[in-house]
């Protein structure tokens, strides 16, 4: 297994501060809150330059797309399926866990693909917030129902 070299930064967006990291292949990671302690960044990635400005662009409503590349995570078959589906979610739909479950080739695994979005490492790039159960309401979302809610209403489909 070879090491990687990741670069991380936080930034300040109407929702609070995300951290953001990102190695020589791609975009590794965004967490809520600031995991660097106070410090702005560690390293320097064009990878990582271009997610933050992009995450800016999301936020101010001028980019509707990302391009970037992603390191995705390696688990079982239906978690990178799963992933991979939830990564093609438009933005402005939200699609149910069971549509996720089946666009990842499995339509009866709903909980599972319920999973796939608590564990998913790159949130609003990989678009976990536009995930919801058939039965109603938003779901449960690891920052909150509150920020999923205002990442809905923010792509207007709340």
């Amino acid at each position: 297994m070879s090491e990687h070299t990741e670069s991380t930064a936080v930034m300040d967006t109407p929702i609070g501060k995300l951290t953001v990291t990102a190695d020589e292949r791609g975009l590794t990671e965004i967490r809520f809150g600031d995991w660097l302690d106070g410090r702005e960044s560690t390293g320097n990635s064009e990878i990582l330059d271009r997610a933050v400005q992009q995450l800016r662009e999301y936020f101010e409503r001028t980019r509707r797309e990302f391009d970037l590349p992603l390191v995705l995570p390696e688990g079982d078959k239906f978690s990178e399926r799963g992933v991979r589906a939830m990564a093609t979610i438009p933005y402005g739909e939200v699609w149910t866990y069971g549509e996720l479950a089946a666009a990842a080739g499995s339509p009866k695994a709903s909980r599972a693909a319920g999973q796939v979005c608590a564990t998913n490492p790159l949130p609003i790039i990989v678009p976990c917030h536009r995930v919801k159960p058939a039965t109603g309401g938003v779901g449960d979302f690891g920052p909150g129902p509150e920020l999923k809610k205002w990442l809905l209403r923010h792509e207007s489909v709340a």
